[in-house]
């Protein structure tokens, strides 16, 4: 009886393998035509495209270059300034365009670089730590407008320095 009842079982799950495969295959008939369809019509887009767009022909020289003829772009730098009880070290720095400045605390106090004038900082927007940076923390500011930049510190503003970039 257990073995009549397992064949019957095992029968309806072939019966019901082989009807899931048909309704797949009719499922998927007008997909597999449509894709056909549309990939015959991007061929024959293709080849159209092909068809009206002129030969390449060969670049003028101006495009190209050995190399010897090419300005080599900088590595930005980073040069600090220490912010110390009494002053910016250094006050005045020239730097390249796209260098950072790193200013570290090397005092017990905290410090708040910004760009001048004291209090607005809208010498040169964005350069400002927006907060005090607390003993052997740092603040970077990567400079690339060229110009002569005042700065101070914003908790101490008798601190100023000037930035220069070429």
């Amino acid at each position: 009886m257990k073995q009549k009842l397992a064949i019957t079982l095992a029968a309806l799950a072939l019966l019901a393998a082989g009807c899931n495969t048909k309704v797949q295959n009719k499922e998927e008939s007008p997909n597999t035509e449509q894709t056909q369809n549309t990939e015959n019509k991007q061929a024959e887009s293709t080849a159209a495209a092909q068809a009206n767009t002129p030969a390449m022909t060969q670049p003028s020289d101006t495009h190209f270059s050995d190399g010897s003829d090419v300005e080599a772009v900088p590595t930005p730098e980073v040069l600090e300034i220490k912010m110390t009880a009494d002053a910016f070290v250094p006050a005045q720095i020239t730097i390249n365009k796209g260098d950072y400045i790193q200013f570290t605390n090397t005092d017990s106090k905290a410090h708040w670089p910004a760009s001048d004038p004291h209090p607005t900082h809208t010498g040169l927007p964005g350069f400002d730590s927006l907060k005090g940076i607390e003993t052997g923390k740092y603040y970077r500011y990567q400079f690339t407008n060229a110009g002569t930049f005042g700065f101070h510190d914003h908790l101490h503003p008798a601190l100023k320095g000037t930035v220069t970039v070429k």
